[in-house]
């Protein structure tokens, strides 16, 4: 790109990063008003960073399950403005300036959505710079991250250092890619799978330039097809020299999976704290979960009459493949679906609501979303593109959702963030119908669960604290 294109690309991202922190930052101010103390989960992580604001690193609140990533920024980020105020940063460590530093996080994930949006998408041409600032503004407003950019919580923090660890692999600066997903491990131990996810990727992109896999397979049937990449990937690798470069530059992961694989040696488990309510199963139904996830944010992108037409014609094609699934599907759910308590008992999340108006209204309920599943995964990897690469992107990228959702017994929307972001990055670049309709969807659903967290508030039986709706 000409020097000057790429500043005038720059500012607009600037332009349009500024313009995205004006409205946020008066949601921001009204939220304060609406809830001024911690509530929910902030009941433990406001006290925890209060603890680092004193200086006392010693001490642990137990039911805090996740590393101290979001404290050590918050301490971080006060310290400038506790010389500036010449205050200690315990006077000034309050729950506004905390939650403030979703603020920042929430703005720098415009500006790398954006930024990847044009990496990820270089193979693609005449696609204004404006739908690309759209669809940043979109994603960076998805209504579960935007929702949490006003509480103190780790998800935006999270998601901030996932995507600059993926914008810093595609640019092919491996050292600081890697350390980055270290930062993101500090706010949620499951992303070490997204470091994985960035080794997968490189192993990847290099099987497939000094192969033709990707001509090969992309045609041909699914499961044949896996096997062949994997025999190309085990192909590749036997190879001395392939396997010593591949070694060389990996190594930067390599040494951060072996210091996580040390972690959980020395902490016997992922979980820090609150071990009996984090204990990982075999939840397979997760993967149609996050697929109803996709479809329903992904509602311009992935429900379409072309591709409805398409899935129908695939499966009329592929009848004997569709029972398969099928069979698979009823199978999984009959034997691996968990509940977890928080999911009966919080009436404050939605997926309460969700699981007890469709879930459990009746139990043939989860077998005949089978058909909707299968639409919503098959959509979802026909809508990902990524040139050079796209099938072994998509192997990739299936098996790290999986490993990040199907351990997780709780249904919690929340843990399908950063794979739906991943998706989405991947999906071509919409028309300005398609975005202007995500960008429609997405804010009514945040002004609904921000209306009613504000003023539908109610109280338990047994308690007369105030309660909110929530995701």
């Amino acid at each position: 790109m000409p020097i000057n294109k790429k500043k005038e690309s720059n500012v607009a991202g600037y332009l349009a990063s500024f313009c995205f922190f004006i409205p946020t930052l008066a949601v921001f101010l009204w939220f304060r008003n609406v809830q001024p103390i911690p509530y929910m989960d902030e009941i433990f992580h406001v006290p925890q960073a209060l603890n680092y604001c004193n200086g006392s690193y010693d001490k642990w609140d137990p039911m805090i399950t996740t590393l101290p990533g979001l404290y050590i920024v918050s301490v971080t980020l006060l310290r400038p403005l506790s010389y500036l105020t010449r205050m200690d940063v315990a006077d000034i460590c309050d729950i506004s300036l905390l939650r403030a530093t979703n603020m920042l996080f929430t703005v720098g994930n415009l500006w790398f959505l954006y930024r990847l949006q044009k990496r990820i998408n270089k193979y693609e041409r005449n696609i204004s710079n404006s739908r690309y600032i759209m669809t940043a503004v979109n994603l960076a407003s998805l209504p579960l991250l935007y929702f949490f950019t006003f509480l103190y919580y780790t998800d935006v923090g999270s998601t901030f250092f996932i995507l600059l660890m993926y914008l810093r692999y595609l640019e092919e600066r491996h050292v600081s890619s890697a350390i980055f997903g270290a930062c993101a491990i500090m706010f949620r131990q499951t992303n070490i799978v997204w470091v994985v996810f960035i080794a997968g990727l490189i192993v990847a992109r290099e099987v497939e330039k000094s192969t033709k896999l990707e001509s090969h397979i992309t045609h041909s049937f699914v499961l044949h097809s896996i096997t062949t990449a994997i025999k190309s990937v085990l192909t590749h690798i036997h190879k001395v020299p392939n396997f010593m470069f591949l070694f060389i530059l990996l190594s930067p992961y390599l040494i951060l999976m072996c210091g996580f694989a040390i972690f959980i040696y020395v902490n016997d488990g992922i979980v820090v704290g609150d071990r009996t309510s984090h204990q990982a199963v075999l939840n397979f139904p997760q993967i149609f979960y996050f697929f109803s996830f996709t479809l329903g944010l992904g509602v311009p992108f992935l429900i379409t009459p072309s591709k409805v037409i398409a899935f129908l014609k695939a499966c009329l094609r592929n009848i004997f493949i569709l029972a398969i699934l099928i069979a698979i599907s009823v199978a999984l759910i009959t034997n691996f679906t968990y509940v977890h308590s928080y999911l009966l008992a919080d009436n404050r999340h939605y997926t309460f609501y969700v699981w007890k108006n469709v879930f459990s209204r009746h139990e043939f309920v989860r077998f005949a979303l089978i058909p909707m599943y299968l639409y919503a995964g098959w959509s979802m990897f026909d809508s990902i593109n990524t040139e050079p690469g796209t099938y072994l992107f998509k192997i990739v990228f299936f098996i790290c959702m999986m490993a990040s959702t199907v351990p997780q017994k709780l249904m919690e929307f929340r843990y399908f963030i950063i794979p739906y972001l991943l998706a989405r990055l991947h999906m071509r670049t919409g028309s300005y119908v398609q975005i202007g309709a995500e960008f429609i969807l997405y804010q009514a659903i945040n002004v609904v669960t921000l209306y009613l967290f504000a003023y539908k508030p109610f109280t338990w039986p047994h308690s007369n604290d105030i309660q909110r709706f929530m995701w």
